[in-house]
């Protein structure tokens, strides 16, 4: 098991080092205001992933963290302080990877997400917005194992200055 995970996470460094040659993270201060927001909202996600992951009794297998760009860009600042192997794809760059080297029952790696989504369609409209607003769906989660995973997706709304969370755990699954 311990050769396969280290041929495993080598091979995972690698292809991430690959990837942030071909599309390198940008810095925190070209972002726009919109994009800063956002990855606030994920890191402070991300912070809260990570502290219930060290309860689980076999942590230490390596972390794979997928997000669009904001959350690519403030993960930097957390993994500084993070001892285990953690690895920031893009959920395009994860899923090619995952076709490559299937990992499907969980027994090599963890996975956390957390991005958002703009202007999504949720259906229902419960929350009535302004004609200079717009919905933030944020969804983020984990899976540790083949039936070991939870997520949620909370509403927000963005009116160009501040985000205001509507609706924490607007859906959200457990398996």
């Amino acid at each position: 098991m311990e050769q396969n995970f280290n041929k495993w996470h080598q091979g995972l460094l690698n292809y991430e080092r690959f990837c942030r040659a071909g599309h390198p993270i940008a810095f925190r201060k070209s972002l726009s205001k919109t994009k800063k927001m956002q990855g606030d909202i994920i890191a402070d996600t991300l912070a809260g992933q990570l502290q219930n992951l060290q309860r689980l009794p076999d942590y230490n297998r390596h972390v794979v963290f997928t997000s669009t760009g904001p959350g690519l860009v403030v993960v930097q600042k957390i993994l500084l302080e993070q001892s285990q192997p953690f690895t920031c794809l893009s959920p395009a760059e994860y899923r090619q990877w995952m076709q490559l080297h299937p990992d499907i029952n969980y027994r090599l790696h963890v996975h956390l997400w957390s991005h958002i989504v703009e202007n999504p369609d949720i259906g229902n409209r419960a929350y009535s917005l302004n004609n200079n607003e717009q919905y933030w769906l944020h969804t983020e989660g984990m899976m540790c194992g083949a039936k070991f995973g939870r997520g949620a997706d909370h509403l927000w709304k963005w009116d160009g200055k501040t985000p205001v969370l509507l609706k924490k755990y607007y859906t959200q699954w457990a398996s």
